[in-house]
């Protein structure tokens, strides 16, 4: 199973990272994905993470699951991207798993 976790500026630390570490330790590939043209994101606590690769990157096509971690303003910057969007849609509709944590 491939899992992509998708990151915004003001996600939650917490729910990101221990989902994140909880899916490596199973051997879940998972990859960190910047909701932003920019690799380093900002957490809502301040932290800072460099993730594996940016949206328009990513290959949707090759995964089994999207992770959405929650958080403020994260949960309304995820929001903002039409692409990221319209992929939740497409993987509902083709049955694909789909996480999301908080609001």
């Amino acid at each position: 199973m491939k899992v992509g976790v998708f990151l915004a500026e003001g996600f939650e630390e917490i729910e990101a990272f221990t989902v994140i570490d909880v899916l490596r330790r199973a051997r879940i590939d998972v990859s960190t994905v910047a909701v932003s043209d920019n690799f380093d994101i900002q957490g809502a606590h301040g932290i800072t993470v460099i993730t594996d690769c940016i949206i328009e990157e990513f290959r949707f096509d090759l995964y089994d699951m999207l992770l959405l971690p929650g958080g403020m303003p994260g949960t309304l910057n995820l929001m903002k991207s039409t692409l990221l969007t319209d992929q939740i849609k497409s993987f509902n509709e083709k049955g694909k798993w789909l996480a999301a944590i908080s609001r």
